[in-house]
């Protein structure tokens, strides 16, 4: 290998080696039973109902339309993988990986900054700040709380990455579109976290677009079309549903309005009570300590993509306000590309240094080795801000066993018995469920086919104090009767309904 090919491929190796150890990371928590039904068995009973039900995006459990919730129509792309995997691995996968190739982006966003500085940077110089870049964009605290979340967010981290590299970059509006348009449809809000991301890129060093004019005109079409969608889905989407517009709104904003509109002018007319609490919020300290502060070293990109975490910032929801879970994952884009222009600026500071106070090549590794230090222990600092799951429950032998035991029982006897389309079960063993089924937590297992019951399962949000309630409430159930029996499990099926 030659040593000029170092600062591209070894950024590139450290995504890939990081990808591949985060799902086998996740394998490890899936089969252990750590996930249950909120979000993983909800979200796959969604994408897979259309599928195996006809019913786009229904949700059994809730008996809605998932779009009526969060408006998402650019996951219909995944629907397809449904049809050829009854594992619900399938969409912790498909958003690890989705996470990497966002961290991807942000490195070739970060490539295209460094081969447009007015000085050229040394080979040296590209594989110290890439490699930061890609340490704190793979391991950082918030970027697996996101994926472990399993949740769809994820998604929205490499179709946003992707625009803002190929707005940045000057590619074609057929490039960009697909991109912006999948971004956008992750999530009604999607609109509002984009249109400040894209704004960020106008404060970027001119020396970085050629066409400067043209590049300003192209941002703010994309920021109008952005900010545009948001307003119209989220009045739009509930009308369209049935749905109170302001429902949201009074949830999580009720100390500032009732109302979208009533909120939004309070925030205008008190922007230091804004300021306070943004601040004051875990989330907002967190976040940007993970990520070494490096996006406030250029100010307007550092308050550009941070302001849109105003609105969790400011919700009174203490989960969103520390951005746990799957939270981070509409600030990291337009957080990475603060990372970007942070490293640009350290890299323009330490020319600087070489030639006013005369830095050796000592000092240079030695700054470089402290840089890549800091972005290296940035997860154990921030280690307080995560929500992943411990490893010592991903590595557990026996919780491997006890969901292999689960994950066969199920599948096995569910097989036997074609006419069976829902199941109830408790909230992690709902996690082993093949997709082909509709889920239902055991409050509502009466609305269900089959009913399994596995013995240690989880009562949360049952309805029920423990498991033994919940078998005896079934066991003397007229609707049900008991199928097989094994290793304490038990499947009960709605009579007359499987002839096995």
């Amino acid at each position: 290998m030659k040593l000029q090919n170092v600062p591209r491929l070894l950024p590139r190796s450290i995504i890939v080696t990081t990808g591949v150890v985060c799902l086998a990371y996740c394998y490890g928590a899936f089969i252990s039973l750590a996930w249950g039904y909120h979000d993983l068995g909800l979200s796959n009973d969604a994408l897979a109902s259309l599928i195996y039900h006809g019913k786009p995006f229904f949700v059994f459990e809730l008996g809605v339309n998932h779009l009526s919730i969060i408006f998402s129509p650019s996951l219909f792309l995944l629907v397809p993988l449904y049809a050829f995997s009854q594992s619900q691995f399938l969409l912790v996968a498909a958003g690890a990986i989705g996470v990497f190739i966002g961290a991807w982006y942000a490195l070739l966003m970060l490539e295209c900054l460094a081969s447009r500085a007015p000085e050229p940077w040394s080979d040296a110089e590209r594989a110290v700040f890439s490699c930061t870049l890609v340490l704190l964009a793979c391991w950082g605290t918030f970027t697996w709380n996101v994926i472990t979340s399993t949740h769809f967010e994820a998604f929205f981290i490499p179709c946003a990455t992707a625009t803002l590299f190929h707005v940045l970059k000057g590619s074609r509006l057929r490039t960009i579109l697909p991109w912006f348009l999948l971004a956008l449809g992750i999530r009604q809000d999607g609109g509002f976290f984009l249109a400040f991301f894209l704004l960020s890129l106008v404060f970027l060093p001119q020396a970085v677009v050629a066409d400067r004019r043209r590049f300003r005109w192209r941002v703010a079409t994309l920021v109008v079309c952005s900010l545009a969608y948001t307003v119209a889905t989220a009045k739009l989407v509930p009308w369209w549903f049935g749905l109170d517009p302001d429902g949201q709104a009074r949830r999580l904003w009720q100390h500032y309005g009732g109302s979208f509109g009533e909120i939004a002018l309070t925030m205008a007319r008190s922007p230091w009570r804004v300021l306070g609490d943004c601040l004051s919020a875990p989330g907002f300290r967190f976040l940007n300590h993970s990520l070494l502060w490096l996006s406030w070293l250029n100010p307007l990109v550092g308050a550009a993509t941070n302001i849109p975490g105003a609105l969790y910032y400011t919700t009174s929801t203490p989960e969103r306000q520390r951005l746990w879970w799957y939270s981070a994952a509409m600030l990291l884009p337009g957080m990475w590309v603060g990372v970007a222009a942070g490293l640009c600026r350290c890299q323009q500071w330490w020319r600087w240094c070489e030639r006013a106070l005369r830095v050796g090549r000592r000092g240079s590794v030695v700054a470089a080795a402290a840089l890549l230090v800091m972005a290296a222990s940035a997860p154990w600092m921030t280690r307080r801000a995560s929500t992943s799951i411990p490893l010592e429950q991903v590595v557990n032998v026996d919780a491997w066993r006890t969901g292999a035991r689960v994950r066969g029982f199920a599948s096995q006897n569910l097989a036997r018995c074609a006419d069976v389309t829902t199941v109830s079960t408790d909230l992690r063993s709902l996690a082993v469920i093949p997709n082909r089924y509709g889920k239902f937590l055991p409050a509502n297992y009466r609305r269900a086919d089959a009913v399994l019951v596995v013995p240690g399962g989880d009562p949360a949000v049952s309805g029920f104090k423990s498991m033994d309630g919940f078998l005896a409430k079934v066991s003397g159930d007229d609707l049900f009767e008991l199928k097989v029996g094994k290793m304490g499990m038990m499947l009960f099926v709605r009579k007359g309904l499987c002839a096995h």
